[in-house]
């Protein structure tokens, strides 16, 4: 799997590489830039006899297909004459290549496309000639397609090569209306094959030049109408990927209307979208007034909150999460009323799920915590609490330890700071323990552990 660099771990690039200049130097003589020669057979038999050799001593992995012995040369190395072979060989992976082999010296090279691209700026600078080599960036297309991404290479331009990580660096603009930058890498390179979408480099200074931004604004609107049919995108924002699988994560803003996330696979397959609302736990919308969402959606909550029966006059909510196996979202609310808060698993508008909730104790068997609700707050209820049930105990500490036997509660261990100890079985959403027994108790009927250190050290027996 490719890894996926942030814009900003972009390295160093160096723009020219010296092999483009060493070889159209060495070549000077040898072949004409601007001429279009008739390829010599004895050319191609001596190429494909002696390239093999010299691929593998540039440490190349190139299964030749065609090869051309492009001449001999002779330049000056520490004011001495050294003798070149220049051969161009063409790859069945698609890449083709000018390498000049220097006696006694580790061969140079660079392939079609660098040529090409140097070519554009200097008319007499030499290129590729094989007709295997022709099409000098469809190889890229394949090497994208390696990484998991798709592209019909349009255009492609060379960066630079990092030279410490051993690697080439391409930016490609791509028919199906989006572009990369990817990374080629060189003999003796440790790095990671990378690819990168240009949406994420648009609002950086890394940002892409062959693909414009309305071309990106285009490619994505296709995804956007699976999640909203009548959705006129105007911009795009790349949010980031999710999960091991990388999946993309992608705002968009419609004409008219809120906006919304798109989560995708690599491949731009719709997975599903999440409004406004759930966007804020991947950082929210940037492009959409949220305020006018989230407004319509506490009413959305406060409806659903008010059914069951539940008291909760909500001053602020947030989304934790969704539970995509069911399309619930898992939303935390402030509650002026109540000070461990309400946390709820809301159906979307497809699910088929029932609601259900928690407080924001409750839910730490989750994993989860309150962000709306103080931590203090929850000390303080706990302690009213264990006061109510007549027990010596001002609340230092407290651990959730799970749900209770039929599930309808949740057991906590409570510290005190006279070092009493309970385990305490609470009901979901009420005010009121159902049991507190001292630690040393619990232990002697079986029960839950005392783990928070130096609780329950204040041995008693009363029950």
């Amino acid at each position: 799997m490719c890894a996926h660099l942030a814009p900003e771990e972009l390295p160093e690039m160096k723009r020219l590489s010296v092999s483009v200049a060493v070889i159209a130097a060495l070549t000077a003589g040898v072949i004409s830039p601007n001429a279009n020669p008739k390829i010599d057979p004895k050319a191609v038999t001596k190429g494909m006899a002696e390239v093999p050799a010299v691929l593998t001593e540039a440490g190349l992995t190139c299964e030749p297909v065609n090869a051309l012995h492009l001449g001999t040369s002779t330049l000056k190395v520490e004011k001495k004459s050294v003798k070149a072979e220049i051969y161009e060989v063409a790859c069945k992976s698609g890449i083709g290549y000018i390498i000049n082999k220097k006696v006694d010296m580790a061969p140079e090279y660079s392939n079609c496309l660098q040529l090409a691209l140097a070519a554009e700026k200097d008319k007499k600078a030499l290129t590729c000639k094989l007709p295997e080599n022709a099409n000098t960036t469809a190889w890229l297309g394949t090497h994208i397609a390696s990484l998991g991404q798709t592209c019909t290479v349009q255009k492609a331009n060379w960066l630079g090569t990092a030279a410490t990580a051993k690697f080439d660096r391409y930016e490609v603009s791509c028919a199906e209306q989006k572009g990369y930058v990817v990374d080629v890498l060189l003999p003796g390179s440790t790095a990671k094959p990378n690819v990168i979408d240009c949406l994420a480099m648009s609002t950086t200074a890394n940002a892409c030049t062959l693909t414009p931004k309305a071309t990106m604004v285009a490619g994505v609107s296709a995804l956007a109408k699976k999640a909203d049919a009548a959705c006129e995108v105007t911009d795009v924002l790349w949010v980031g990927t999710l999960g091991k699988a990388n999946n993309r994560l992608i705002e968009v803003a419609c004409q008219g209307k809120p906006g919304f996330m798109i989560e995708s696979t690599a491949q731009d397959e719709f997975i599903r979208s999440h409004d406004c609302v759930r966007a804020e736990a991947y950082g929210g919308c940037k492009l959409s007034d949220v305020a006018a969402v989230k407004q319509q959606a506490a009413k959305g909550y406060a409806t659903i909150v008010k059914a069951n029966k539940l008291s909760c006059q909500a001053t602020d909510f947030r989304v934790i999460g969704t539970e995509n196996s069911t399309n619930r979202d898992l939303v935390e609310l402030k509650c002026a009323d109540k000070p461990t808060g309400l946390v709820g698993l809301f159906p979307q508008a497809n699910s088929k799920a029932k609601f259900e909730y928690y407080d924001c104790l409750a839910v730490q068997r989750r994993g989860q915590k309150c962000s709306l609700t103080d931590e203090a707050a929850l000390k303080a209820h706990l302690d009213t609490l264990i006061k109510a049930n007549k027990k010596d105990c001002d609340v230092s500490d407290y651990r959730v330890i799970g749900a209770s036997v039929n599930d309808n509660g949740t057991v906590f261990e409570i510290a005190c700071t006279n070092k009493r100890g309970y385990i305490a079985e609470l009901i979901t959403y009420q005010d009121k323990f159902l049991a507190a027994i001292p630690c040393n108790v619990s232990v002697q009927q079986g029960g839950d552990k005392c783990e928070i250190p130096g609780n329950g050290t204040y041995v008693s027996n009363i029950k």
